[in-house]
């Protein structure tokens, strides 16, 4: 069969339904999958978006097809596929997953043992030529078909990551964006201390609201409308697959990322002293000053869930954080997590008794970076040296695309990992410099483009 080329991604599987994904990709990527990892028994779940079920059963018929036993495990959020897998110790598994991606979109997410993820380079493109060739082996004897709640095992596991006796009786805005994280996260946190306000919780097979992004703009409005009117004391918000998770002060205010890491410095100083922690390169400034001030041992590496789960795993460091909010844990199979993050944040303010604001005021006066710019363009390597040759005088790295460091600024300009595009990120000391600078990269990214 002809299959589509552009679905194969640097970490997943992903296109347009019934377009690009559909039953028949299902059906053949399970077939490819049994015969490139040769695994006896995998796990099997998907997220809310009604395709998702519907290609789950063929992505199904095409492992027993090839002798695979399979455990299916229903909807879930991405994270308890990597738990499961880990946790009980199988041959591998599927996520049929589109992650945060709008309504129209499928995909599948691929693990092999040990939760160790087949992406484009360790796996994908094989799944892709055996479908391409259109020849399987052959197999005298199916797979069986059995089903697991893993929903108890998973609870207790991720409650364990933090000490939860002295949690305050915070009033907390949730806001799940109709994705599968609303009835996971209902049940870890039911029995905390919690004065609890749900937006969105309920799972919607057809994501009516759009994109299931907190990154997006309009996907913040309604969290930041709730805190204000309950006067909570934070929010946090999920995407439509659960494995990141995203803050709000009590005034609303949206946190980005890496601040979110810097202030978990503190409380990783306190329960894991000497604890080594692996962040990327694309906005650091308030990380590496927290990361000081507690003794935290960094290291920076290239962005990406591959390169993040490599390091945590050859440097046995405690997390690996990404700017884009992925937080992956070495006890937690190297995988990430939409969950322990909000627990350790619950924990700090708890520990802390203070207000979400005030723990960010020192970082958020010294410390200004952009939301991450997606710059469209076919000449990705002439745009980057332009900008060498601009800011020669600056401290260059090529680890990641282009980092450049000045005394009071810096950026990272690097080509997406998922995207056709180049993603840039500048961070500065200076609010009238920061904006400057933006201005002056883009200009120069624009007339490299023509």
């Amino acid at each position: 069969m002809k299959i589509i080329n552009s679905i194969f991604k640097a970490y997943d599987i992903r296109g347009v339904y019934p377009t690009q994904v559909n039953e028949k990709v299902a059906y053949l990527l399970g077939r490819a999958y049994a015969d490139f990892l040769k695994p006896k028994k995998v796990i099997v779940g998907r997220d809310v978006r009604a395709q998702s079920a519907t290609m789950e059963k063929e992505l199904i018929r095409g492992l027993l097809e090839q002798g695979v036993d399979v455990c299916q495990i229903g909807q879930i959020t991405t994270d308890m596929l990597f738990f499961a897998v880990g946790h009980f110790g199988f041959d591998g598994g599927i996520a049929v997953s589109a992650s945060h991606n709008a309504p129209e979109y499928g995909g599948f997410k691929f693990v092999r043992k040990q939760a160790i993820p087949v992406t484009g380079n360790s796996g994908l493109l094989d799944v892709k030529a055996i479908i391409q060739k259109g020849k399987f082996r052959k197999v005298y004897k199916k797979g069986k078909l059995t089903s697991l709640d893993i929903f108890a095992d998973y609870k207790k596991f991720v409650l364990s990551f933090v000490k939860l006796a002295k949690i305050k009786p915070f009033k907390v805005v949730f806001n799940t964006l109709n994705g599968a994280m609303g009835p996971v996260i209902e049940q870890v946190v039911k029995d905390l201390p919690l004065q609890m306000i749900w937006i969105d919780k309920k799972p919607d097979p057809k994501l009516r609201k759009g994109e299931p992004n907190p990154l997006l703009p309009q996907r913040r409005a309604d969290t930041i409308a709730i805190i204000k009117t309950h006067q909570a004391d934070f929010g946090v918000s999920w995407d439509g697959d659960g494995d990141r998770c995203f803050f709000f002060d009590e005034k609303g205010e949206f946190v980005p990322a890496p601040f979110v890491t810097a202030i978990l410095m503190e409380y990783i100083a306190k329960e894991k002293p000497g604890a080594k922690v692996i962040i990327d390169l694309r906005a650091i400034y308030p990380i590496v000053q927290m990361a000081q001030k507690y003794g935290i041992k960094l290291s920076l590496v290239k962005s990406g869930r591959i390169f993040m789960q490599q390091q945590l795993r050859k440097q046995n460091a405690f997390m690996a954080a990404e700017m884009t909010a992925h937080y992956f844990f070495r006890d937690n199979f190297y995988s990430d997590n939409g969950i322990i993050p909000f627990l350790m944040v619950l924990k700090l303010l708890s520990d802390k008794n203070q207000k979400l604001s005030k723990l960010l005021a020192d970082l958020r006066k010294k410390f200004f970076m952009i939301d991450e710019i997606k710059i469209a363009s076919p000449n990705g390597e002439k745009i980057i040296s332009a900008l060498k040759a601009k800011y020669i005088d600056g401290q260059q790295n090529d680890t990641d695309g282009l980092t450049v460091e000045y005394p009071n600024w810096r950026f990272n300009l690097r080509s997406s990992n998922t995207e056709p595009v180049l993603k840039l990120n500048i961070e500065s000391t200076d609010k009238t410099l920061l904006s400057k600078k933006q201005k002056e990269i883009i200009e120069i990214s624009k007339k490299m483009s023509k």
